[in-house]
């Protein structure tokens, strides 16, 4: 009789997994037709759909196409094929080794430059802290005169890329090796990509010279999305709280120690801890009770979209790349900050703690949802 009786539980089990799967089965079955058939109706705005997500997928792939007017022009085939080629970290462009000790960058590795740009006396690759593509155009006596060679370089380049750049132009005095610096980032119209095109005047010691340099950098650039000044303003409350805590490290007085407390409370959030490392300070709030992912989702993306409208157009935001437990991410930065080595970063994190595995598409678990304060 035992027996029988916890055979006819495991068969009730089964036969009630069974039957939900089947119900989650069944639904997707008429989630598909009703998908299939809403496509056939509105055909014409799913085209639009994924128009704009081809749009936006080409929008952060690093890729410049030249433009009709240039296609016989050797500066812009060439420089186009240099830039294009940062990501895959100049491996169609670099050639054998040349040396392992160079005059200009002690104990780096030079390379040969498989591309040469008209008017440059040197091409090459080098292999330093950073890795990347070099030119020189010409030395000149006087910093005027290498100036002026600058600013003709800077407005070759940007028309090379269409002019779809944004230009960060540095005046570092004489006391610098480098004089001057003009670094170009490539733009669209959603956003734009870190600077990874430097154009300098740098300082010739030996000779009391000054050299006109344009480096292309490997890798692929981050991208930065713009956010408009005409989105709708979320809450108000919350963004005051979050600009306020923003603040507080621009506070020569405060000193930040490590534990479980926090510059200032956020509705709805709790502190976690403040952790400084060397010269960084890192301030995490959190919320959690979330046992459904796509709650999680939802209310992270609240959240997104509270920071993004209400931080403004002042500010730029990303996504960093997530690993580990970490879902989703996005970081926003002030513009103006984006090219300093140290810049105040918020961080909005979707955090898996623990899954389900057992639940319906294994969707159950818990998740917590961190908003950090980095500098």
């Amino acid at each position: 009789m035992l027996h029988s009786c916890a055979f006819c539980q495991l068969f009730s089990k089964i036969k009630n997994h069974y039957i939900i799967h089947s119900k989650v089965y069944k639904s997707f079955s008429i989630l598909s037709v009703g998908i299939l058939t809403c496509m056939r109706q509105y055909k014409g705005i799913f085209i639009i759909i994924l128009l704009c997500c081809a749009l936006f997928t080409k929008a952060q792939e690093f890729s410049i196409d030249r433009s009709a007017d240039a296609k016989h022009d050797k500066f812009v085939i060439n420089f186009l094929a240099v830039l294009n080629d940062a990501p895959s970290l100049f491996s169609h462009v670099k050639g054998k080794l040349l040396s392992t000790i160079d005059s200009v960058h002690l104990k780096s590795k030079i390379f040969q430059s498989k591309i040469y740009l008209p008017e440059a006396s040197v091409s090459r690759y080098v292999e330093d802290s950073t890795y990347y593509m070099e030119f020189f155009f010409g030395e000149y006596d006087r910093k005027k005169d290498a100036a002026e060679r600058l600013s003709e370089l800077t407005t070759k380049v940007a028309e090379a890329m269409s002019k779809k750049v944004i230009i960060l132009k540095n005046d570092y005095g004489n006391d610098q090796n480098t004089v001057l610096e003009n670094k170009i980032g490539y733009a669209v119209q959603n956003g734009f990509f870190h600077y990874n095109v430097s154009l300098q005047v740098n300082k010739v010691l030996l000779r009391s010279t000054y050299r006109v340099v344009l480096q292309v950098f490997s890798g692929r650039p981050v991208y930065y999305n713009w956010i408009t000044k005409n989105e709708p303003k979320g809450s108000f409350i919350f963004i005051d709280a979050v600009k306020k805590t923003y603040t507080f490290f621009t506070s020569d007085s405060l000193k930040a120690k490590t534990g479980k407390t926090c510059f200032n409370e956020i509705p709805t959030f709790k502190c976690k801890n403040t952790i400084v490392t060397n010269d960084t300070t890192l301030v995490t709030y959190y919320k959690t009770g979330y046992d459904n992912l796509l709650d999680a989702k939802t209310e992270c993306d609240v959240i997104f979209t509270n920071l993004r409208s209400g931080l403004g157009s002042d500010y730029v935001y990303f996504s960093p790349s997530v690993h580990g437990s970490n879902i989703k991410r996005y970081a926003f930065v002030k513009y103006n900050d984006v090219d300093k080595p140290k810049r105040k970063t918020i961080f909005l994190t979707l955090i898996e703690k623990k899954a389900d595995l057992d639940s319906p598409l294994g969707i159950n678990g818990e998740y917590d949802i961190e908003l950090s304060f980095a500098y």
